[in-house]
C-alpha cells in the first residue's frame, strides 16, 4: 500500500529530544529523501541523518499507530500482511522478528524526573500537568555541565536569553535549581566587548547561540547573537528571584560581578539617548529589526498599519528594568553593596514615575505600545502593558483601567488575549505576533494581574488559556493559537507555526498554578507566602507535591467548595513558615 504524501508542514511531523540531539520524520517513522520538512536526526544544529525509511522490498506497510506521546521514545506499529513482523529498537541497535502481523519501530533516550509534581480532581488538568512536565523534560538541554531550557523543538532547539529566563522564572516552583543552570550558562556569554556584526556590547546578555556549520563559518553572527533588548533585564530579574526561591547567597556572590555588569549595561548602552528608557536600534545587517518578544518583522507598528520607526522604547522593557532595579535592591544589600542599593531605589522610582507619564494614553485608558524614535506614542493597543502589571510598574489608580483592556473584547478572544487588539488596521488573526494568542504572554498577565488584587480576572484569563490548551491534541505544547472575532468555532486554530514543545507553551501551566495559590517564596527568611488562594469554579481541587523553597520541601493542597478554597499543608521536611492569607 503507498504511504500518503510526504510531510511538507512542520505540524505532520513527530519529534523526539533528549539534551542537544532530536529526530524528526513522518509518521511512519521514515525520513524519506528531499522530503521538504527537513527531517532527520539533528545534534548541535547539524543534521546527520537525512534518509531513512524501512520497506519490505517494495512493499511499504500500512501505518497502524504511531506516538510520540513521551517526547523522548516513539513509537510507530506498521504492519506487512501477510508477513512477519519486525521489532525495530533504535536504542539498542536489534532487530527481531516473530508472529503475527504487525511491526513495530520504537525510538527512546532516557528520562529524567523532577522533584515537584502536581495532581488535580480535573481529568484535563491532570492531563494537562503530565504533558507539561514530559514537554519540560524535553526542553532540557546541559552544556559546560550546566543545565538549561531550549527554545523549542524542533528548530529552536538551543540556547536563548529571554525564553529560557522567563521559563525558568515560570518553573521556579517545579524546579528552582534550574534557574541557577540558566543564569550561570548566560553569565558565561555575557558580552564583553563593541561588536556590531553580533550586537553585543559589554554586560549585555545574549538572544540566541548556535554552533552548527553556519555559525562556525562566520555567516551568521548566532555565536552568540545578542540582538535582544530584555534578556539583560530579566537575568537581572530572575536572579532575584531566583535567590528568593532558594537563598543561595553563594550564588549570588559567585554571580556579582555579572549582574553589576548587566546594571552597567542597561545606563550605558541600553538607553540609547539619555532619556532614561532602554531602548533598541539593529546595528547586524543580519539582526533583528525588532528585538523584544515579539520580534516578528511587523510586531510594532503604529493604528495605522505603518512601521515604527526607532529607536524603540517598548512599554513591557521598562517595566523589565524597573523590576530589575527594585528587586536587585535586597540583593546589593545582601552582598553588603548599600550605596548601589540606595542608588538602584532612586533609580526604580524615579523610573516608575516617568514612565506612568510618558507611556499613559488616557482616553484609551491604557498604555502605548512604545516610543518611537521621535519620542512619540505608538498607540496600538497591544497586550504588552499586561506584562507591566507583573513587574509591578503600574499605577495602583491605573491598573484597573489596563485590567478592564486586557478583558475587553478587541483583545479577549475567549482563548485568551490576543497579542493585538482586534478593531486595529494591523489585526491579523493568524499574524505571529499581529492577533495570536501565546501561553507565556497570558500566563504573566494573569500572574500580574492576582499580584495587583485582581483574582476574578486573573481567573478568567487563565480559564480560556487553559480552555484553548485542551483543544490542542498537545495541549501543553502550543505555541500560539488564532480566533478571529467573528468566529464560530468550538476551539482555536493552530497556526502554521506550532511544532514540537517550547518553554512559551510548556512551562507557562507551572505560572499558573502558583496564581491559583498566591505563591510567594521568601526562602531568606524562610518562608512561604500563599495569598488569597483562589481555584476556578471546574475545580475542586489540586495537590502539589515535593515543591521547594530553599532546602525545605512540603505539599500542598487546595480544595474549593462553595467559592471558597481552603489550604492544607499535610507534609513538611526543613525549616519553613508557611503563611496564608486569605
Amino acid at each position: 500500500m503507498g504511504k500518503p504524501p510526504p510531510a511538507t508542514d512542520i505540524r505532520d511531523v513527530q519529534v523526539i529530544k533528549h539534551d542537544r540531539a532530536f529526530f524528526m520524520s513522518d509518521r511512519f517513522g521514515d525520513v524519506p529523501e528531499e522530503n521538504q520538512a527537513a527531517l532527520g536526526l539533528y545534534y548541535r544544529d547539524t543534521r546527520f541523518l537525512s534518509k531513512l525509511e524501512l520497506t519490505l522490498g517494495e512493499l511499504r506497510p500500512i501505518l497502524l499507530h504511531s506516538s510520540t506521546e513521551r517526547n523522548y521514545s516513539q513509537i510507530v506499529e506498521l504492519a506487512f500482511p501477510p508477513s512477519w513482523p519486525t521489532l525495530r529498537d533504535s536504542s539498542t541497535g536489534r532487530t527481531s522478528r516473530s508472529p503475527g502481523t504487525g511491526c513495530w519501530r520504537t525510538r527512546s533516550w532516557s528520562r529524567s524526573r523532577f522533584g515537584t509534581s502536581a495532581r488535580s480532581s480535573n481529568v484535563q488538568l491532570s492531563r494537562f500537568l503530565d504533558r507539561a512536565i514530559l514537554d519540560l523534560r524535553m526542553l532540557m538541554s546541559e552544556d559546560d555541565s550546566a543545565p538549561y531550557l531550549d527554545a523549542g523543538v524542533p528548530w529552536f532547539s538551543g540556547l536563548f536569553g529571554r525564553d529560557s529566563l522567563l521559563a525558568a522564572y515560570e518553573c521556579l516552583g517545579v524546579n528552582p535549581e534550574l534557574a541557577w543552570g540558566v543564569l550561570r550558562g548566560l553569565a558565561a556569554r555575557q558580552g564583553t566587548e563593541e561588536n556590531e556584526w553580533r550586537d553585543e556590547e559589554p554586560g549585555k546578555i545574549l538572544h540566541e547561540l548556535r554552533v552548527g556549520e553556519l555559525a562556525g563559518a562566520g555567516d551568521i553572527p548566532h555565536t552568540p547573537y545578542y540582538g535582544s533588548i530584555d534578556s539583560t533585564p530579566l537575568w537581572l530579574v530572575l536572579l532575584t528571584y531566583a535567590y528568593s526561591w532558594t537563598s543561595n547567597l553563594d550564588a549570588v556572590q559567585a554571580l556579582w560581578p555579572n549582574a553589576v555588569a548587566a546594571l552597567e549595561w542597561i545606563d550605558r548602552y541600553g538607553d540609547l539617548d539619555g532619556d532614561g528608557y532602554v531602548e533598541y536600534r539593529k546595528r547586524s545587517v543580519h539582526g533583528l529589526d525588532n528585538q523584544g518578544w515579539k520580534d516578528s518583522w511587523n510586531a510594532v507598528v503604529h493604528p495605522d498599519g505603518t512601521l515604527a520607526q526607532g529607536p524603540i522604547a517598548l512599554v513591557e522593557v521598562q517595566g523589565y528594568v524597573y523590576q530589575a532595579k527594585y528587586r536587585m535592591v535586597r540583593l546589593a544589600r545582601a552582598v553588603g553593596q548599600y550605596e548601589l542599593a540606595d542608588q538602584l531605589e532612586r533609580e526604580a522610582a524615579k523610573l516608575r514615575d516617568r514612565f506612568n507619564r510618558d507611556f499613559w494614553m488616557e482616553k484609551e485608558g491604557y498604555y502605548a505600545l512604545a516610543l518611537d524614535g521621535l519620542k512619540q506614542q505608538v498607540r496600538t493597543i497591544t497586550s504588552n502593558p499586561g506584562h507591566c502589571l507583573w513587574s509591578g510598574i503600574v499605577d495602583e489608580d491605573k491598573a484597573p483601567r489596563v485590567v478592564r483592556r486586557l478583558l475587553s473584547p478587541p483583545l479577549s478572544s475567549g482563548w485568551g488575549v490576543r497579542t493585538l487588539g482586534a478593531r486595529q488596521q494591523p489585526f491579523d488573526p493568524l499574524g505571529y505576533h499581529t492577533g495570536t494568542v501565546w501561553p507565556h504572554d497570558n500566563a504573566l498577565i494573569a500572574h500580574g494581574m492576582k499580584l495587583y488584587g485582581f483574582d476574578a480576572e486573573a481567573m478568567k484569563v487563565i480559564d480560556q488559556l487553559s480552555m484553548g490548551g485542551y483543544s490542542s491534541p498537545w495541549p501543553a505544547t502550543r505555541s500560539s493559537s488564532a480566533a478571529s472575532p467573528e468566529t464560530t468555532s468550538p476551539c482555536p486554530s493552530s497556526t502554521r507555526w506550532r511544532a514540537g514543545p517550547r518553554p512559551g507553551r510548556a512551562v507557562p501551566l507551572w505560572l499558573m498554578l502558583r496564581s491559583y495559590g498566591g505563591m510567594t517564596a521568601d526562602a531568606p527568611d524562610g518562608k512561604l507566602y500563599i495569598v488569597r488562594p483562589r481555584l476556578p469554579e471546574w475545580l475542586e481541587s489540586i495537590e502539589i507535591i515535593g515543591m521547594r523553597v530553599g532546602t525545605a520541601r512540603l505539599d500542598l493542597v487546595f480544595t474549593s467548595r462553595d467559592g471558597v478554597t481552603a489550604t492544607q499543608v499535610p507534609r513538611k521536611e526543613g525549616e519553613i513558615e508557611v503563611l496564608i492569607r486569605h
